[in-house]
């Protein structure tokens, strides 16, 4: 070895331990597009999701410069909507398995990266998918050309693993079912693993966080979550922790309806 090179990006995150916990987990390096994955059931959480985005958007490298990595949401399991609008096809009842599937799909395209400069409001790509086959191969094929390197992050059972091995055409990766009542995952994924398709991509497949506490993640932060980091400078104190505060203008306007209090 001459000669280690500095990092070009890395994703991160606070160490499982509570609020209290400082330490920061490296959890990969010298990304180019990370693909946030969630399934479309009752697991599905926008708020999380826009966590998630934040902690990709926040890649200081060691020479504190923001080096961009695309997120990209994956929404999975669309095939369960599929099959169930098959089986409405012989019911007379009015549930549209397209709507409720749609309502989702909403909800994640909603999810905008504000410019921290300009303002203007960028939105992140979208892909609704049947991770099995060769779906995930046909919509991902963009972001896995040659020399890129890329990672799926989510919670446990969306189907990490199972996008994997749809892209490396065979099993690489443990898979489990997930929990019908829930729609939560089981934790198959227990390391991270690097995988490398026929074209050179690197393919980084990661276990389910059950933890998600950013690392000064101002950057996401301003960039996800814009709207409300503008709306807490109208706070009455600069110092407002947006708890119990009188004239704070996040809990005023929760209170009016007007921001979702899971955000």
């Amino acid at each position: 070895i001459h000669v280690v090179l500095e990092r070009s990006s890395v994703l991160q995150r606070l160490a499982p331990g509570g609020r209290s916990s400082c330490k920061i987990q490296l959890l990969a390096s010298n990304l180019d597009t990370v693909f946030v994955v969630s399934s479309c059931n009752q697991d599905f959480n926008a708020a999380r999701l826009e966590r998630y985005i934040a902690m990709v958007l926040n890649n200081e490298n060691e020479a504190n410069n923001i080096i961009p990595i695309q997120p990209v949401i994956v929404l999975t399991k669309r095939d369960l909507w599929d099959d169930m609008d098959d089986d409405d096809d012989d019911d007379d009842n009015d549930f549209d398995a397209a709507a409720a599937l749609n309502m989702y799909v909403q909800q994640a395209e909603s999810i905008a990266i504000t410019d921290t400069i300009t303002t203007d409001q960028k939105k992140i790509p979208v892909v609704v998918l049947d991770a099995r086959y060769n779906e995930p191969l046909q919509q991902l094929a963009e972001y896995c050309q040659s020399g890129q390197t890329v990672a799926f992050v989510g919670s446990s059972g969306v189907g990490k693993s199972t996008l994997v091995n749809a892209l490396m055409g065979t099993t690489v990766a443990e898979t489990g079912d997930i929990h019908l009542d829930s729609g939560q995952g089981r934790h198959t994924t227990t390391t991270r693993q690097l995988h490398f398709l026929k074209n050179g991509c690197a393919i980084l497949d990661s276990p389910g966080l059950r933890e998600l506490q950013l690392v000064k993640a101002s950057h996401g932060v301003d960039q996800v979550f814009g709207d409300l980091v503008a709306l807490a400078t109208q706070c009455r104190f600069k110092d407002c922790r947006h708890e119990r505060e009188p004239g704070c203008a996040i809990n005023i306007a929760l209170e009016a309806g007007e921001i979702d209090d899971e955000r």
